[in-house]
């Protein structure tokens, strides 16, 4: 008896340009034809879709509800039921318009912050804000007089939280100033991230837009640039392109390196190791700080597909600052591969595990080829039965899947 297996893809439409300097109308009309040829239920580009990306927008842009105001955004009330038109006739300058929008929230946030840094902030009495994910439920502030008064209370809220978290919490006035400095810094730093986008500010806010344009359509469909992309084909592949170093944050919020993939080149070499702290990265005469920096950003920066080799400026354990060069590569990520055995017994029976539907860095068949290459060995000992393990599978390469559920079965 045949069995088809069934199984559930995340879909992701993603534009297939190289071209770092494509317009942002060349990438819209690329996105809309895309889904409008290619989805399973297209939907009509007309004003409800310009009111959806219009709301939609600002929630993503402002998750926290941090940057803008109600007021803000009905300042830009002219836009929500024209971007339909202006996709549909090639007129992109609201783009710009939109960008230098959130540059002028993101100052105005930078400049709230610094005024309570000087400010003597009041504890006592009861307040409460609410501020956050979307899930949350908080509403935008009315005005900006209150978004001013809510990073006030966001900021006294945060130290709170800071002083409880303490193992050995003391009296809050002796340690209010400490954290207070350190709460500060960090929500500045939140705010400076953004403002130094690597990819520039235009870039950052037209991809969160052709990203909302996708989401129309349903939502498993998401735009990638094309960092996003190498990002997500190294993720479900068995081979990266990658300098094989790992970063993450200290408990002091700075960068440090993680890991080393075993086998890469910095592996080898040992001229970095794990524990060292990261300064500075360069790559194509750009340098990047990690002050204020993102993980999110760093990567970012390092699956930029126009950087290949990069300078990086460490501080080691040892206090001992230098420079180590290292250059991207094809390193093999074990961890995707198919794996199979035979659980003997009375009856013999093959197993073979797939943790995730992956491609080569050629955009091959990956996991559909190696599956066929397990089930020949298997087949070949004569197994009574089979175990094929999807637990923990959530999806992959849309081709490799379909032609492994046209051919497994």
């Amino acid at each position: 008896m045949h069995q088809i297996l069934r199984f559930i893809l995340l879909c992701v439409v993603a534009s297939t340009y190289a071209q770092t300097d494509t317009s942002f109308c060349q990438k819209s009309s690329l996105v809309l034809n895309m889904l409008e040829n290619n989805h399973y239920k297209p939907k009509t580009i007309d004003d409800n879709f310009s009111t959806y990306v219009f709301n939609k927008l600002f929630e993503r842009l402002d998750d926290k509800h941090m940057l803008y105001s109600e007021a803000d955004i009905e300042a830009l009330e002219d836009l929500k039921t024209k971007f339909d038109d202006y996709l549909m006739n090639e007129e992109c300058d609201f783009i710009k318009t939109l960008t230098a929008s959130y540059k002028s929230q993101l100052e105005f946030a930078q400049q709230s912050i610094e005024n309570l840094e000087k400010s003597k902030l009041d504890f006592s009495g009861k307040d409460s804000v609410s501020y956050g994910t979307l899930e949350d439920k908080a509403e935008f502030s009315n005005t900006r007089k209150t978004l001013q008064k809510r990073w006030s209370k966001k900021i006294r809220i945060d130290i709170i939280r800071e002083y409880l978290s303490l193992s050995k919490p003391s009296n809050f006035s002796k340690v209010k100033t400490q954290i207070k400095s350190k709460v500060i810094a960090e929500n500045k730093c939140f705010i400076l991230d953004k403002l130094q986008a690597v990819s520039g500010l235009e870039s950052f806010v037209e991809t969160t837009f052709l990203d909302v344009v996708c989401s129309y359509f349903d939502p498993h469909s998401s735009y990638f640039d094309p960092t996003d992309n190498t990002t997500f084909m190294n993720s479900i592949g068995t081979e990266t392109n990658s300098i094989g170093v790992w970063f993450s944050k200290n408990s002091d919020g700075k960068i440090v390196v993680s890991g080393l993939q075993t086998g890469s080149t910095a592996w080898k070499e040992k001229e970095i190791n794990a524990g060292d702290l990261v300064l500075s990265l360069e790559a194509n005469k750009n340098k990047l700080s990690t002050t204020c920096l993102s993980l999110e950003s760093l990567y970012d920066f390092i699956f930029d597909e126009a950087n290949k080799i990069f300078n990086i400026n460490i501080l080691t354990e040892k206090n001992i600052n230098k420079t180590v060069t290292l250059k991207k590569e094809n390193l093999k990520i074990e961890v995707n591969a198919v794996n199979s055995f035979i659980l003997k017994g009375e009856q013999n029976i093959g197993y073979i595990s797939l943790p995730s539907f992956y491609t080569n860095l050629d955009y091959g068949y990956g996991s559909a080829n190696d599956i066929a290459k397990e089930l020949f060995k298997l087949n070949a000992v004569n197994i009574d039965g089979l175990i094929l393990d999807l637990r923990g599978n959530g999806g992959g390469f849309y081709e490799t899947g379909n032609r492994f559920g046209r051919n497994v079965y």
